[in-house]
């Protein structure tokens, strides 16, 4: 058996500079250029190739599934998806920054609608709208990020991931 681990661009021995905004397809070309290194070097075990991923790896292995039929298998320990993690925070850990129940599950509410409105491919204006009291929230921020993005931010990053979803079928 044979197990190839590298690290990110910048990051250890490896070259290039990190971005944390690489998208995914990148990532999943650095998985590809891997197996054919060790497949065009004749590496022992080079011949049954497998996908062991964690984290943002839950997004890229299948990229890289998709596109070499030659790999056989994929695990995956990628755990829960981000925003459900910040979800569990938020509803956690709002009320113990004092929100009552009630502010609690309006927040909760509007980061839902935020996020559908947002996969959907909904508007800035629709997101601006169902989001009031969430971005004026300073305590979200520290669970789910800085959700006062300006309309160029929200509109780049909502065409960046609607393309990735079209293009690989992702069913939020």
């Amino acid at each position: 058996m044979l197990c190839v681990v590298w690290d990110k661009p910048g990051n250890g021995r490896s070259e290039g500079q990190f971005d944390q905004n690489q998208p995914v397809e990148e990532s999943a070309q650095e998985v590809l250029d891997a197996i054919g290194y060790l497949q065009a070097n004749n590496v022992p075990g080079s011949t049954k190739i497998g996908i062991w991923a964690t984290s943002r790896g839950g997004w890229v292995a299948p990229i890289a599934l998709s596109q070499d039929p030659d790999i056989e298998f994929w695990i995956s320990v990628a755990g829960v998806p981000a925003e459900e993690q910040k979800y569990y925070l938020m509803r956690s850990n709002l009320p113990l920054e004092g929100r009552t129940q009630e502010e609690t599950q309006r927040l909760l509410k509007e980061w839902v609608r935020g996020k559908q409105i947002f996969m959907q491919g909904g508007t800035y204006d629709e997101y601006l709208n169902a989001t009031q009291h969430l971005r004026k929230d300073t305590s979200v921020f520290y669970f789910a990020g800085d959700l006062t993005l300006s309309r160029a931010q929200f509109e780049a990053e909502q065409k960046a991931f609607l393309e990735v979803r079209d293009q690989y079928g992702f069913d939020p």
